[in-house]
């Protein structure tokens, strides 16, 4: 039923849901416990994921062009640091 025309329409219906729990919460003047903020998080990404999901691809794409650029430069700065014991108490030489 999620990938057909219905997903969508199926994503948003059961993002009331959410909506239910925190009219609850303000009616009865509490905070939202964590497992319930949790489980609010995780429902309105699942439901975004199948409603625009060209949107989270690009995300996660560009997510992990980034990590792999930023693990690929601390390889080239590894690579780059001189080899061998350094010296840890080359500050302290000149007293």
């Amino acid at each position: 039923m999620a990938k057909g025309p219905a997903g969508p329409a199926s994503a948003i219906s059961g993002t009331n849901y959410i909506l239910f729990t925190l009219i609850e919460a303000l009616k009865e003047k509490r905070a939202p416990r964590t497992l319930e903020i949790w489980a609010l998080v995780v429902a309105i990404i699942g439901a975004m994921v199948v409603v625009v999901p060209a949107w989270f691809e690009g995300l996660l794409r560009k997510a992990h062009s980034v990590w792999k650029s930023n693990y690929n430069q601390s390889k080239l700065e590894e690579e780059r640091r001189p080899k061998g014991k350094p010296n840890t108490f080359e500050k302290y030489e000149q007293y």
